[in-house]
């Protein structure tokens, strides 16, 4: 190994014809190597996290560390974006406050910035959920709102490197097109490697952590930049109108896995920034909003899933927001996980 090592580093500093033969040598065999090697438990490590804010690197690993090692009693999967993440205390006030209700043993939250449904299916097929447990997953209209171009790039470029058949058979239910992978992982998801060959480092460096408030970090929007936000709310109820049937066939797909699991299935309203709300619907500006959220409600209705909306038994005023979308007011995040904990609890 030191040989092949030294003849690599001596055809990068003095290459000769030799040099250069054993450079490319030794590059061919390490890429094979990587090619047939089991990479799932270099995911599951954490190490290709490169960033604090790496999120979807992240809950790859966490996910992949819970499908090998599963929590035990009753558990409670929450699958979400950064806006539910954000309006929780902590994983561990959630899971709390659930047991102080005799509701849950455990809680995983996996979420990540803008997590759509087809991505939910993805972390679905990795999760050990058993007879009795509670799956929690966003329904707001922006997770409605993903068009069928969109839904079919994130398919060809994923952002998690998870293979899922589930997630495969609700893209064709959608009208999409999975593609075809190749047994490598390295090379079924080259965009998530390419993007993170600075995790490689990590094998002998500590890779970094996942900070759960992320928002806290962000800066306060410009006054210009708030038109644009109060913009993408009206485009999130246009969109969910327009693409609702595509993204309801995923939310099917989910519904019927979690069934056939033996799990419940609870929706959840992501809060938003109610200050931007009330401003749009004085305006008229967003008309396609409440449209989207009753079709949102007849689809839960019609499928028994529970939906859930705590931000309605929260005072919630628009300074607790960072932006549209995101609370950094700790004492509205504590209300919110009590909240979410006793809507849960109560459930039938």
């Amino acid at each position: 190994m030191r040989a092949s090592l030294d003849a690599f580093v001596d055809g990068l500093l003095r290459p000769t014809g030799a040099s250069l033969a054993a450079a490319l040598a030794v590059a061919v065999v390490t890429i094979t190597a990587l090619c047939l090697a089991p990479l799932e438990p270099l995911l599951a490590s954490g190490e290709m996290v490169v960033s604090h804010d790496d999120e979807y690197a992240w809950i790859t690993a966490q996910v992949l560390q819970v499908e090998q090692a599963p929590p035990s009693g009753r558990a409670v999967w929450v699958l979400a974006s950064s806006a539910t993440r954000e309006a929780l205390a902590s994983t561990e006030a959630l899971r709390e406050g659930l047991a102080q209700r005799g509701a849950a043993d455990s809680v995983t939250v996996l979420a990540a910035g803008g997590l759509g449904p087809h991505e939910a299916l993805a972390l679905l097929d990795h999760l050990p959920v058993s007879a009795g447990d509670a799956v929690v997953m966003e329904a707001s209209p922006r997770n409605f709102a993903w068009s069928p171009a969109r839904l079919q790039a994130h398919l060809d470029r994923p952002r998690l490197p998870l293979r899922s058949p589930t997630l495969d058979a609700g893209a064709r239910a959608a009208g999409l097109a999975p593609p075809r992978r190749p047994a490598s992982l390295l090379l079924a998801y080259p965009d998530f490697w390419s993007a993170r060959l600075g995790g490689l480092l990590h094998l002998v460096t500590e890779a970094p952590m996942v900070d759960f408030h992320l928002a806290d970090q962000l800066a306060p929007p410009q006054p210009a930049q708030w038109a644009a936000l109060e913009l993408r709310l009206v485009g999130w109820g246009r969109d969910c109108m327009a693409h609702f049937e595509q993204n309801a066939a995923l939310y099917r797909m989910m519904t019927d896995h979690v069934a056939g699991l033996g799990a419940r299935l609870f929706w959840v309203q992501a809060p938003r920034n109610p200050a931007i709300v009330q401003r749009l619907a004085s305006a008229g500006a967003a008309p396609e909003r409440p449209a989207c959220q009753a079709r949102i409600q007849a689809l839960a209705d019609e499928l028994g899933a529970t939906l859930l909306d705590p931000a309605r038994g929260v005072q919630m005023p628009g300074a607790a927001f960072i932006d549209h979308a995101h609370i950094i007011d700790p004492a509205v995040r504590s209300a919110f996980t009590d909240e979410l904990a006793a809507q849960l609890s109560a459930a039938p």
